[in-house]
């Protein structure tokens, strides 16, 4: 059996936090009870961000979304994606998901993860961006909150 002992545990630099790798570095989370409408067919912002400072370029970020979202009508289909600044994490088109609309309109809950790669020291914004086949949707729909997690996950 072996035994490792340690007086003190230091980043690169010598100072601060170390970074481990797979340790849960920092939390950043956004809640918000808003609510947004929008008719748009290419890509808008709902406005609901969270903001992180990574503290190593080689860090990963584990995003986790929650919230309630609604179609005004019959075959609506909200389509929801994640912008880190102006690059669309999600797929060109369908984001990280399309919301399919009953007989009517629904109160949906949606949820995602995404583990990003930024490559940065520099503080990220993440965004919910949203858009629709046709119709209106609404981000927010019940007015409960919504929830925007940023994990740095130590690489």
């Amino acid at each position: 059996m072996s035994i490792l002992r340690t007086n003190q545990i230091t980043n690169t630099a010598g100072t601060g936090s170390p970074i481990i790798p797979g340790g849960v570095l920092q939390v950043v989370q956004n809640t918000s009870n808003s609510v947004h409408i929008n008719t748009a067919t290419d890509w808008a912002s709902t406005g609901f961000s969270v903001t992180i400072t990574p503290k190593a370029a080689s860090s990963k970020i584990l995003l986790n979304v929650n919230a309630t979202i609604s179609s005004s009508a019959i075959n609506v289909q909200p389509i929801v994606t994640i912008y880190r600044g102006s690059t669309n994490l999600g797929a060109a088109t369908r984001g990280f998901g399309q919301i399919f609309g009953g007989s009517g309109s629904l109160h949906i809950p949606f949820s995602t993860t995404f583990l990003d790669s930024p490559n940065t020291t520099s503080a990220i914004t993440y965004t919910i961006y949203m858009r629709t086949n046709s119709g209106t949707y609404i981000w927010g729909a019940d007015s409960g909150t919504q929830t925007f997690i940023a994990q740095e996950i130590g690489g």
